[in-house]
């Protein structure tokens, strides 16, 4: 079977996930088109290289059985994208794997990401919040522009939507030591923004873990 997921090196983290020595897959494409995104170029080639999936969960069972890993994370591009393609393929990596599975997601697909939580399919998820999104159509012009410029989209209350339901979803269903949010700390992003990104978070009530990612420039857009 072809896979959505891009033919690379599975990687080995410790920075991914607090105290969780990690594997990360990455899937093909994305529906954002970040500012500066340090995976945007290969990952969206006209005919990005895939596994097949046998030969996928092969390599994770390799390395799984080293016993060394705590989580396998499903990263992008956006997975979401791919829908009931992303779900049957995490259907079979479930299967045959025994290690905890987080998504990395941005948050635009809820019902993908809630058919994979009633399934089982996924013990926790990562996901982005670029800027305060339920705040955005109150923001003065120059700030809309801004904002979208960290997407590369244009934001829309559809997508406003989405979002939020994305985090109400994670915060009642995943609150735990497998998913976080996170914001990347873009030149373009004020630190009070970030930290109202934190408030909101607190007042949702989520328990877990809230971090802030480096920004680092790529020479690809």
């Amino acid at each position: 079977m072809k896979s959505i997921f891009y033919k690379t090196e599975i990687i080995e983290t410790y920075k991914d996930h607090p105290n969780k020595y990690s594997l990360v897959i990455f899937t093909v494409k994305c529906n954002f088109k970040c500012f500066h995104c340090h995976n945007y170029k290969e990952l969206n080639e006209s005919f990005p290289e895939t596994y097949k999936l046998e030969e996928l969960i092969e390599k994770i069972k390799e390395l799984e059985e080293i016993g060394i890993y705590d989580l396998l994370i499903i990263c992008g591009g956006e997975p979401t994208i791919h829908g009931k393609r992303l779900i049957e393929q995490v259907k079979e990596i479930r299967k045959n794997i025994k290690l905890p599975i987080r998504l990395d997601t941005n948050g635009s697909n809820p019902k993908v990401i809630k058919e994979l939580i009633d399934k089982k399919l996924i013990d926790g998820v990562a996901m982005d919040i670029k800027f305060p999104y339920w705040n955005f159509f109150k923001k003065e012009k120059e700030d809309k522009i801004r904002y979208e410029k960290i997407i590369g989209i244009k934001f829309t209350k559809t997508l406003q939507k989405n979002l939020m339901e994305s985090i109400d979803l994670i915060v009642k269903n995943l609150n735990n030591e497998f998913s976080l949010f996170r914001t990347v700390k873009y030149p373009i992003l004020k630190e009070n923004e970030i930290l109202e990104i934190k408030e909101f978070l607190n007042k949702k009530g989520w328990k877990g873990c809230y971090q802030t990612n480096e920004f680092y420039y790529i020479n690809n857009q």
